[in-house]
């Protein structure tokens, strides 16, 4: 809005008509505009503004009605400065230059008069509302009007209030004192009763405590003692007597108690005693005494030293308890694995113990022995799979899983095993048959015990036993039964191949004259030459058997043709012929054989050995030192062999 435009009068008539009033500025020509806008009903005082012809003042607009309807306002200019200056003409009382003061309006200042005071504490203050504004005055009496107003008032009023205050502070500080001293009495008589309900249940604990204590000790068979060091007085409980075998109407001293110690213990005892008693040490120990009836009881014993006042030692209270079964226990242990190492030591099977890690926790000289090393102690603590136990006969290495030995604590029960070998020191293995038992303390496995003999003999005794049932004792010749397995499994590997397989019935023909002419000697020597050379007619595969007298079993596996069999029973025959050397005689002598042929004859092994046999007698009845197949056919065909064979 344009700074020059004015306003003299502002009514709502027509549009022709004009505006009368007091000339304003624009700033008040807006802020009437916008109050107008506001509201045309009501009274309105405006804020305090800057007016044109200088000075402050505000603006009142009072709206005009006629007949009911609004006809416009009348706007006043109200200055501050000429108002209050009529206003506050009148000096106060005190003369010129008494008072300053100060009026706001809306809390901004709009007058003052007189010299602006520092506050002193002494202030006069009244506001009006005009309209929703506040209009105040506040006036504060000069320096030079509080001088001349000078009173001892104050000053009366401000010692007596300084006593007063003083005699207050005094009388409070005597209330606050009665009030702590009541308060630490209430506070001491809390304390003195909590004091005596906590001695009270001091007291009951205590004899419930020694109630339970005595009760202890009883259970325990523990002896209770004191002894005062001064008058040399000693005090036993009930179990004292008992562990002392005295009767309870003696009356304990320190003598008494003396004479009771073992004569090998007494010095030793004593002096430890004397050092508790002077402070030096406390005293525990374990000795041995005689009683009455001449039986040595061990006592174990253990006190404190009590001082008085003054710290000088006064009294010892101890207690005792029989320790004889513990030491008989201890003995009988002592004695017992004394018996076990002995039985250990002694002992030609060889033992070692491993806890759950396979680790040796024992060994006996035995074990050490069969295993290479010069002690048993050089086991101790090591893993014993892993040394002994880590590798198959047949050379693969065997898992922890698979370990027998370690089985046996797994599962809770015991292994045995004679198919394996072990280890020894210097890298070489023997067959062995090994135990395995679960070690069980107190109802938990904490290892096993294992126990191993080398079984190298033993296999091979075996082993000759075995030959000596399945070969003869004269030739070394597998017998009869022997035969009979290799038989059944030529017939099978037969059967797989798709080949043939014979089965050679051979019976000596004049070896009864050898017998009755040489002996039975020089007969033996003929069957070991007729062995050895039934051996060089056939192949490693083949089996050559002696089943009883001058009679023996040939079998020839996977052959192709009957023809195979009887080429090798014409190298027998032609083998024989040749004269025996005895030394100093010579014999002759011839076989004859009879064949049978798998599958042709049969496919079981006893049917084919005996069609073989019905076969040799045949050839043996007819010409002798000759062959003849099972089969007619082979029979016939045995003829011209032969023929070609022998011319």
């Amino acid at each position: 809005m344009d700074s020059t435009y004015r306003v003299r009068w502002i009514v709502p008539l027509a549009s022709n008509e004009k505006a009368q009033g007091l000339d304003l500025g624009a700033e008040a020509t807006r802020m009437l505009a916008l109050e107008k806008a506001r509201t045309l009903l009501v009274p309105t005082v405006t804020s305090p503004v800057d007016l044109v012809q200088g000075g402050k003042g505000f603006l009142v607009y009072i709206p005009l009605f006629a007949q009911g309807d609004f006809q416009g306002f009348i706007l006043a200019v109200f200055r501050i400065q000429e108002w209050l200056s009529h206003v506050l003409k009148t000096t106060p009382a005190g003369g010129p230059g008494d008072f300053s003061g100060r009026v706001y309006f809306d809390e901004e200042p709009v007058f003052a008069f007189g010299e602006p005071q520092a506050r002193n504490g002494i202030e006069a203050a009244a506001d009006a509302w005009l309209l929703d504004h506040r209009l105040e005055v506040k006036v504060l009496p000069c320096s030079r009007y509080v001088r001349s107003s000078g009173s001892s008032l104050p000053l009366i009023t401000a010692v007596l209030g300084t006593l007063l205050s003083l005699l207050v502070s005094l009388v409070v500080r005597l209330l606050q004192k009665a009030h702590a001293e009541s308060r630490n009495t209430m506070l001491a008589k809390e304390a003195l009763e909590s004091e005596i309900l906590e001695r009270m249940r001091t007291e009951s604990d205590l004899e419930t405590a020694l109630t339970r204590l005595d009760m202890a000790t009883k259970a325990g068979g523990i002896g209770v003692w004191s002894w005062d060091i001064a008058t040399d007085r000693l005090v036993w409980n009930e179990r004292m007597f008992e562990l002392y075998e005295t009767s309870p109407k003696v009356r304990p001293s320190y003598i008494h108690w003396r004479r009771t110690l073992h004569g090998d213990d007494r010095r030793r005892v004593e002096d430890l005693l004397g050092r508790a008693a002077n402070g030096g040490t406390a005293f525990d120990a374990e000795f041995r005494i005689v009683l009455a009836s001449g039986k040595i009881r061990h006592l174990g014993a253990a006190a404190k030293l009590s001082r008085d006042a003054n710290g000088r030692p006064r009294s010892l209270t101890g207690i005792n308890w029989d320790l004889t079964p513990n030491k008989e226990a201890e003995e009988a242990l002592r004695r017992s694995e004394a018996q076990f190492r002995l039985l250990l030591d002694s002992t030609a099977e060889a033992i070692y113990g491993i806890d759950l890690e396979g680790r040796c926790t024992f060994a006996n000289p035995a074990c050490a022995r069969l295993l290479g090393y010069a002690s048993s102690a050089q086991l101790l603590g090591s893993d014993m799979h892993t040394l002994i136990h880590h590798t198959w006969p047949d050379g693969r290495p065997m898992p922890l899983e698979d370990c027998g030995i370690h089985r046996a604590f797994k599962d809770g029960k015991g292994v045995h095993r004679h198919d394996e070998v072990l280890w020894r020191a210097d890298g070489s293995s023997f067959p062995s048959e090994y135990w395995s038992y679960p070690q069980v303390v107190d109802g938990k496995t904490i290892g096993a015990v294992v126990t191993f003999n080398d079984i190298t003999d033993r296999l091979e005794a075996e082993e000759r036993i075995h030959h000596m049932a399945t070969h003869d004792g004269l030739t070394d010749l597998p017998t009869l039964r022997l035969a009979q397995d290799r038989l059944t499994m030529a017939l099978g590997l037969a059967r797989r191949q798709g080949r043939q397989c014979a089965v050679l019935f051979l019976d000596l023909d004049r070896f009864k004259p050898v017998n009755d002419r040489h002996g039975h000697d020089a007969g033996d020597l003929v069957l070991k030459e007729v062995a050895h050379r039934l051996q060089g007619c056939v192949r490693e595969t083949d089996t050559v058997a002696r089943i009883g007298g001058d009679e023996f079993l040939l079998v020839l596996s996977g052959i192709g043709s009957g023809d195979d069999a009887a080429l090798v029973a014409g190298n027998i025959l032609d083998s024989l012929t040749e004269s025996i050397d005895l030394g100093q005689n010579k014999v002759s002598i011839g076989a004859s054989l009879g064949i049978a042929l798998f599958p042709q004859d049969g496919d079981d092994p006893s049917q084919l050995v005996k069609k073989a046999d019905e076969a040799m007698y045949r050839v043996k009845k007819s010409s002798r030192n000759g062959f003849g197949f099972a089969t007619s056919i082979c029979s016939e065909q045995k003829t011209d062999l032969a023929e070609a064979l022998h011319g």
